[in-house]
């Protein structure tokens, strides 16, 4: 972390932060995917059918 803040030119007072896993469950296919300075998590959760049709809804397509 220090060397992401260092990298990113954050002043001291942007140095201060943490990480907390909280009754987390990691799937075997977890994955960091990176696109340009944003990294994302991929494979964290699986919604089912439920979440796949709520996604299908947001974006508008089959």
């Amino acid at each position: 972390m220090l060397e992401e803040a260092t990298r990113q030119e954050l002043p001291p007072e942007g140095f201060y932060g943490g990480l907390i896993f909280d009754e987390m469950s990691i799937q075997s296919d977890v994955q960091l995917c990176k696109n340009g300075d944003v990294i994302e998590l991929i494979g964290l959760v699986d919604l089912g059918e439920e979440g796949n049709i709520s996604n299908t809804l947001r974006k508008g397509k089959k």
